[in-house]
């Protein structure tokens, strides 16, 4: 079958997402645009017509397992079409492009337009790589999502990008800096997922706890959203995901602690217990904040259980600097430490700075 003959009737479409909530929210997004275009949805491991692959950039490892899925893709079948986006595709979209058999590489700033594109795809009218400004540019949800295929709990994106630029990570150039959706628009989303029977609803964005302050109105911020959608009717509870431990203020944590649908577990995006790794990594928050925080929370949500983001392995950390790390994650209770190795990232100031 050549790739032309699958431009009319009923096509078959395999979608895989790598990393993050916020990834397989748009995926999701894309699937569901895709099912009112005649797609029939078959699993990522299946013979497809049409691969989507949503990849993942935060370390090289990721990158290794986008550039495998595409490969093990085309393998599936040679004769399909495949598009990669996501923010390996961002990042290096040269590097996606040059892979045999990958016929269109979508940066992030137009992911979520996919389903749009592939009619003019499927003509040969597109140029290899699509791709905008990204910290002008962005793709919003155009309509809300109905559910997740193989999922008993939902994601919902609050907010893109992020502004902090730590010295480790290159997201913030795959997504762009912080841009609030519409509490409007997320309370909707919310009550249609409660609606369709999703007893959990996890809050994500690339950096949640920014959330409001691209607003010119300074009240609106996570607290106010979470204040404003748990009054969303029906039998759910609400979890946040990855937070910045400086972004946990005191009204964030009254907001937890009086909530009953809100669950008593936050993720921390930790990296460190040392105060001078946490400084290089250029981190918001130092030892001293991240223990006076849990602290506080501990101290208004006794059955509080945290789990955290840890990195090892960082540019000129010691013995003695991980030691402090691990002597954190114990004095906090960290009861599920997501632990990665440091990857440098081309073009990152911690890549240039001497082990």
């Amino acid at each position: 079958m050549a790739k032309k003959d699958i431009i009319s009737g009923n096509k078959r479409v395999a979608l895989s997402t790598l990393g993050c909530k916020v990834n397989s929210f748009e995926t999701e997004l894309i699937a569901q645009k895709l099912s009112g275009r005649h797609y029939s949805r078959v699993k990522s491991t299946e013979e497809a017509d049409l691969y989507i692959i949503n990849t993942c950039t935060v370390t090289s490892e990721a990158d290794r397992q986008a550039r495998q899925l595409v490969r093990k893709a085309i393998r599936s079948n040679p004769q399909a079409w495949v598009v990669v986006t996501g923010c390996y595709a961002e990042i290096d979209p040269n590097a996606c492009s040059m892979i045999p058999g990958v016929d269109l590489v979508v940066g992030n700033s137009q992911k979520l337009d996919i389903p749009s594109l592939l009619d003019t795809l499927y003509q040969g009218e597109l140029p290899p790589i699509l791709g905008k400004n990204i910290d002008k540019e962005i793709s919003l949800p155009d309509e809300l999502l109905s559910g997740y295929e193989g999922r008993t709990r939902a994601f919902v994106q609050i907010q893109q990008g992020c502004d902090q630029g730590c010295t480790f990570c290159v997201i913030h150039k795959a997504r762009g800096p912080n841009r609030s959706f519409p509490l409007s628009m997320i309370r909707r989303q919310i009550e249609r997922l409660v609606l369709n029977g999703y007893k959990e609803i996890v809050i994500c964005g690339v950096d949640i706890g920014s959330y409001g302050s691209d607003f010119e109105d300074s009240s609106q911020n996570l607290t106010m959203l979470l204040k404003e959608v748990v009054k969303v009717e029906g039998d759910y509870r609400l979890r946040l995901s990855s937070i910045d431990p400086a972004h946990i203020t005191d009204e964030l944590i009254d907001c937890i602690a009086s909530e009953p649908a809100i669950c008593p577990q936050l993720h921390l995006s930790m990296q460190s217990g040392s105060t001078l790794i946490l400084k290089r990594m250029k981190r918001r928050a130092t030892r001293d904040v991240l223990y006076e925080r849990v602290s506080a929370l501990k101290k208004a949500v006794p059955n509080l259980v945290l789990s955290a983001d840890i990195l090892v392995g960082f540019p000129t950390e010691s013995d003695e600097h991980f030691q402090q790390t691990l002597e954190a994650m114990n004095d906090l209770d960290i009861a599920y430490p997501h632990v990665f190795a440091y990857s440098p990232r081309p073009g990152t100031p911690a890549a240039r700075i001497p082990s």
